[in-house]
């Protein structure tokens, strides 16, 4: 299950790992119909209730708007809880915190309660550390110094600090390492400019990254495998000039890169780039369309199930309430990562209202209290 969030069109979603598509009633925007991000609350396969947030409007500028009933409809949210207009640009900027869903980031705003309500950082959040939700950073621009800035909160966006210095030109997309809150890359007007502990170092043609039949060097966005973080995607774009060399890959945490546009090419421009987390196929988004190519490894799929007990109340031979004490035991090579409880003798299918998600682990064990009919 994804969406891609379209410029002028608004989202499309798969239910089918994106076979086929279906268009989520949105309603047109004052400024238009462009959702320029977006994001799905993560960790849950009730999708009848699952929570989305965007922000629709025009090019530049949307208003924010939140789903909670997995994209069936629609409420914009016009103002924050002072007040204030949301009317922004969120290009690339919303992002679920992945290990509280009820944290949610949406360019300068916060939730804290599933996009119910909204207040206002002092700074504009453009990426979130996968380890840690609560780790983010921000970005900012000098244009008299043609310098950038990064800055990193470790508390959510509360108070902020400038561990990383500045690099030279100016930032069009900022990507963490999902193995390591220090290890920054940006997309910049000249190749890809890393933060590699002490320092940045830009990588450009000589690092792979050609230059275009402009002579242009400039990266537009980038992507990171969240399962394999030392797989790292670039993409080009000729803003106003024509069609640039397409899209880059590192396999080796951007240190050098390949061209791999191979039957879109030689020449393409790039709008966005991401890579799933459950299978590594990377998505671009092109003036020719969506198109996805398999990652650079063979992906595992796993058709064993999990080894697994369950008795009540401490394995007693009967009860005669019907509040119980359900101990659960599951052991799997690759994870345990989720339960479903029900009387019902029918297995529920992956897709199914009512699994529990859990930390994935090889090991797992609980005892719930659960209500049995009479």
């Amino acid at each position: 299950r994804f969406i891609l969030f379209l410029i002028d069109h608004g989202p499309e979603m798969s239910l089918d790992g994106g076979d086929t598509f279906k268009r989520p009633h949105m309603a047109r925007g004052t400024y238009g119909l462009t959702t320029a991000a977006g994001a799905l609350e993560p960790r849950t396969t009730d999708y009848a209730r699952q929570v989305i947030v965007s922000a629709v409007g025009g090019w530049t500028q949307q208003v924010l708007t939140v789903s909670r009933d997995g994209g069936n409809s629609w409420t914009e949210i016009p103002v924050d809880r002072d007040g204030n207009s949301t009317l922004d640009d969120y290009d690339n900027s919303i992002y679920f915190n992945p290990q509280d869903a009820n944290m949610i980031y949406a360019g300068q705003l916060k939730s804290l309660d599933k996009g119910i309500t909204w207040f206002r950082l002092s700074r504009k959040v453009v990426a979130v550390y996968p380890g840690n939700g609560g780790i983010v950073y921000s970005a900012q621009y000098d244009t008299a110094a043609n310098r950038t800035t990064v800055y990193k909160s470790t508390d959510g966006g509360n108070e902020w600090n400038a561990p990383y210095g500045t690099f030279s030109g100016n930032d069009r997309e900022l990507w963490v390492s999902p193995d390591n809150q220090d290890r920054i890359y940006a997309a910049v007007w000249g190749g890809v400019n890393i933060w590699t502990g002490a320092r940045w170092e830009l990588k450009g043609a000589a690092n792979g990254l050609s230059a275009d039949r402009f002579g242009s060097l400039n990266v537009y966005n980038l992507a990171i495998d969240p399962t394999h973080a030392h797989v790292v995607y670039a993409g080009k774009f000729a803003a106003g000039q024509g069609y640039s060399n397409g899209v880059f890959r590192s396999q080796d945490y951007g240190d050098t890169w390949e061209n791999i546009t191979y039957n879109l090419g030689p020449e393409l421009n790039v709008w966005h780039l991401e890579a799933s987390p459950h299978d590594g196929y990377v998505y671009i988004g092109s003036p020719q369309g969506t198109w996805k190519l398999p990652p650079p490894y063979t992906v595992y799929t796993d058709t064993a199930a999990p080894l697994g007990t369950l008795t009540l109340n401490n394995a007693a031979v009967y009860t005669s309430t019907t509040v119980v004490s359900l101990n659960l035991r599951a052991a799997d090579a690759t994870g345990v990562a989720g339960y479903y409880l029900s009387t019902s003798s029918t297995p529920p299918t992956a897709a199914a209202p009512g699994w529990a998600a859990v930390t994935s682990s090889t090991g797992y064990s609980a005892d719930l209290s659960y209500s049995v009919s009479a």
